[in-house]
């Protein structure tokens, strides 16, 4: 036996490799624990600040407009803080960060309202989500949504859940929303991951994904575009690893993956599924003019299956979508419905009354952060424009295929962009497929800003310190995150809750008006037509089935019922009139009453009492609803009501 002191122990206690290595992982770690506490701190108290501003907000208490913005930088800047701390990235980190990601923004939505829906958007999907409930059936009718029982993903599941769990539609709804918006943040990280960037690479992605115009609020929302967001990325990722695979065996695995995961997509939502296709597309076209066959033949037989899918559930299933993506044209163009003209007439005795005075606007998103927003999104073209012309060094986006077509589908956010400045009307637009362009866009551009800004570098005493580029990241990145979430929908000021008011946001949907729609889905035919505001019209006719005209400005903005208005409900076939006094107390929150309103941009004034009461005075109508301060009226034993009438 050796007389050593240390006989039996073959390492010294100063190698490197074990104890120095144990000492320097263990330091990384405790380090990286701190990161991730604090970071998850300023992350809740971000979303506190946020439901405190909401409550201020409510009560009309000063101060719920500061809260409101620290809350959204810390949601939104903390993580900017996280990604340009030097350090040895994991993948751990990078997907716990976008998991905050997702959970922070959806919270900010849901604290909003945390008991009851509150949104039209909701209102609609969960009409059609009753609807299954009751009848056990997919498919039923929804007048304010036609589409959406024919994309029934979503309520397929909420359903589910809420016969499973003894659940009401909104907590299996907030249920199943809040998961899709948290997955679709780490879906966005992980095709990041498989397309070879960086832990870090991902995470730039995820915040550059979730700066996006509508993912705080509307992506958030019980909504069919929110169900099926993320699946369209999990198609994504299951087609990446398919043309990564190295065996014919994996690939048909990842294929089988994809095509379940696009199909739900594709019975999900609409333009999502096209989106989708218009990607995998793009794929087949890029890898057969690289001549990579094998990859070619991979992406085509899935392509065409998801094609083909696509094709017979629209024409058969959903061929209503047809007509109703002829919106697209109304935002792109302004183009209104040719009645509109015709019977859409204030009188001039009201013109006079309501424009004495500086006329109400539609609020518009502060200039700041107008500004931020604006500079954000120049970033994210400028990045894109700088990979595909410069070609940075340390960057393979342009040797690889499969980024190749992330490329060409992320510069499709500078086509969204020009739209955006040539069509200012088409914002609603714009904001839905930047959610579907910011996916490509995302992970291009985390990638390349992960390859030409090194998160580290060693310094001669071997501390960690950062590159003064870096700086020059986070300022970009940061710029993008907060802009984005501060500027986007909906405006900042009606992201505040607020006792009732007239056309608003969400402060139109309170107690009287949801009491009037549920009263009328149990009082009135089905297939009745009534005429009301715009907002009101909205929620009435998602929770009660019926329909409104499209065009009742002429019928209220008069201060006695004319020959005109007659003409009105006979060619309409208008049954009801929800007459809501608020009308001639306030000005519309949004610059205008009622859809296509003559009088948008010239209220100064609200309303006169007289477009309200006249209707008591017309012969054979019948006061069926009232409130104290909406009333309905019916229309029926009126002279001027024929049951022929059709709308």
């Amino acid at each position: 036996m050796s007389d050593r002191p240390d006989a039996g122990c073959d390492v010294a206690h100063d190698d490197p490799n074990i104890f120095g290595s144990t000492v320097h992982d263990r330091g990384a770690s405790f380090a990286m624990a701190l990161d991730t506490a604090w970071t998850a701190v300023a992350m809740a108290l971000g979303v506190s600040l946020l439901a405190f501003g909401y409550s201020r907000s409510r009560s009309a208490s000063s101060g719920a407009l500061a809260c409101y913005v620290v809350g959204e930088v810390l949601i939104a800047g903390t993580p900017v803080l996280f990604i340009l701390r030097p350090r040895k990235w994991r993948r751990e980190q990078s997907l716990w960060l976008t998991f905050a990601i997702g959970l922070s923004s959806f919270a900010a939505c849901w604290t909003y309202s945390p008991t009851r829906l509150r949104f039209e958007d909701e209102f609609q999907h969960a009409r059609t989500a009753q609807s299954i409930l009751v009848t056990h059936h997919l498919f039923g009718p929804n007048t304010s949504l036609a589409v959406s029982p024919r994309f029934p993903g979503l309520e397929i599941v909420t359903t589910a859940l809420a016969n499973l769990g003894h659940l009401s539609v909104f907590a299996s709804g907030t249920i199943v929303s809040g998961i899709c918006h948290v997955a679709m943040v780490m879906l966005c990280a992980m095709v990041a991951l498989e397309l070879g960037g960086s832990p870090r690479a991902a995470a730039i992605a995820a915040v550059i994904f979730a700066s996006g115009f509508d993912f705080q609020f509307f992506l958030s929302y019980f909504a069919y575009q929110t169900f099926a967001m993320p699946f369209m990325i999990a198609t994504l990722l299951m087609v990446v690893k398919m043309a990564k695979a190295n065996s014919a065996r994996a690939a048909v695995l990842f294929g089988i993956a994809g095509a379940c995961f696009g199909a739900v997509t594709v019975m999900s939502h609409h333009v999502t599924s096209y989106a989708l296709i218009g990607f995998l597309v793009v794929m087949v076209v890029v890898s057969a003019l690289r001549g990579e066959a094998k990859l070619r033949n991979r992406l085509g037989g899935l392509g065409l299956i998801l094609a083909v899918f696509t094709g017979v559930w629209t024409g058969i299933v959903a061929p209503r979508t047809f007509s109703y993506l002829k919106q697209i044209k109304v935002f792109l163009l302004g183009v209104s419905p040719p009645a509109v003209a015709k019977y859409s007439t204030a009188s001039a005795t009201v013109r006079l009354a309501t424009s004495k005075g500086l006329p109400v606007g539609v609020p518009a998103t502060p200039l700041v952060l107008r500004a931020l927003s604006d500079l954000g999104a120049l970033f994210i073209v400028g990045a894109l424009v700088f990979l595909v012309a410069a070609r940075p060094r340390g960057t393979r986006v342009l040797g690889d295929a499969l980024l190749t077509s992330f490329v060409i589908g992320g510069l499709g956010y500078l086509a969204f962009a020009l739209v955006a400045l040539a069509a200012p009307g088409a914002d609603q637009l714009v904001a839905r497929g930047e959610a579907l362009i910011l996916i490509p866009a995302g992970v291009v551009v985390g990638i390349v800003l992960d390859a030409v800004t090194p998160s580290t570098v060693r310094t001669l005493g071997g501390s960690l310190v950062m590159r003064s580029h870096s700086v020059g990241l986070g300022v970009a990145i940061g710029i993008i995150a907060v802009g984005g979430t501060l500027a986007g929908w909906p405006s900042i000021i009606a992201k505040l809750p607020a006792p009732y008011q007239v056309a608003g946001f969400e402060s139109s949907t309170d107690q009287r008006t949801v009491a009037v729609g549920t009263w009328a889905l149990h009082a009135l035919p089905p297939q009745a037509i009534f005429a009301a505001t715009l907002r009101e019209s909205l929620i009435v006719q998602a929770i009660s089935g019926l329909s409104p005209t499209q065009y009742p400005a002429g019928l209220f903005e008069s201060e006695r019922f004319r020959p005109i208005d007659a003409m009105l409900v006979q060619h309409a076939g208008i049954t009801y009139v929800i007459a809501d006094e608020r009308i001639t107390k306030q000005l519309p929150e949004e610059g205008s009453y009622f859809a296509h309103d003559p009088l948008q941009g010239h209220l100064a004034k609200p309303l006169p009492p007289q477009v309200l009461t006249k209707f008591a005075s017309i012969p054979g109508v019948d006061r069926i609803y009232d409130d104290g301060v909406i009333v309905v009226y019916r229309l029926t034993n009126s002279p001027y009501w024929h049951p022929t009438s059709t709308k």
